[in-house]
């Protein structure tokens, strides 16, 4: 778990080190992920916990595009999955 009192250095330090590709934060903390995601090459996606107002989550979504990182809500991350779990091999 990523605490909201890392600052910078350890935050980079444990998702490099983890090698995460994908990062599940509460909201406050999605701006701070975006803002060191050039320090973590391996994350390709943040989900957050809670919902986005819409004028937050146009503003977020274009700044991760820009990132080349994907955001989702964790309803739309769920919603994606049961899309997947339909899908016939």
């Amino acid at each position: 778990a990523l605490y909201s009192a890392y600052t910078l250095s350890p935050c980079v330090h444990s998702i490099n080190h983890a090698e995460l590709s994908i990062v599940f934060a509460a909201t406050e903390h999605i701006p701070f992920l975006l803002k060191i995601i050039p320090k973590i090459p391996t994350l390709k996606m943040i989900v957050s916990l809670g919902p986005l107002e819409h004028d937050e989550k146009r503003v977020l979504h274009a700044w991760a595009d820009s990132q080349g990182v994907k955001l989702m809500t964790m309803e739309e991350r769920m919603s994606f999955r049961l899309i997947l779990l339909r899908l016939p091999l």
